[in-house]
């Protein structure tokens, strides 16, 4: 990996794509994945569904914690489509090493103070 030599780790995020489509990009370029849930549920796709039939579980780095409707709408933890609540299980269940980055990727539609309330509910319901 030509950015771990020189200090830097590159994750690639799933913007606009596919599962797909984000695990070949994956492969090809040889870095890890940087998980945006609230992305694959505005491709129209089940995040849970693509992080389990794409293989995440051996390419995440990097979980952002944020949440979406289906056409795109930003909606606080576990009121979207974007199943992050059942994904923080998994890589927790999975002694999961990377980063969780709350409102990672989109802009969270309330207080920062609201957002780590919203994540420690969540993290107490699972």
């Amino acid at each position: 990996k030509v950015f771990k030599d020189g200090g830097v780790d590159v994750l690639f995020c799933n913007k606009g794509m596919t599962g797909e489509n984000c695990r070949a990009a994956i492969e090809n370029a040889g870095v890890k994945a940087c998980f945006n849930p609230a992305n694959f549920a505005e491709c129209g796709q089940g995040p849970f569904t693509v992080y389990r039939k794409s293989r995440f579980i051996k390419t995440t780095a990097q979980l952002d914690i944020n949440d979406a409707t289906r056409d795109g709408i930003v909606t606080r933890l576990a009121r979207g489509e974007a199943e992050i609540k059942e994904i923080a299980s998994i890589l927790r269940c999975q002694n999961f090493t990377g980063f969780m980055t709350i409102g990672g990727g989109v802009i969270y539609p309330a207080s920062a103070k609201e957002a780590v309330a919203d994540f420690t509910d969540m993290l107490d319901t699972i």
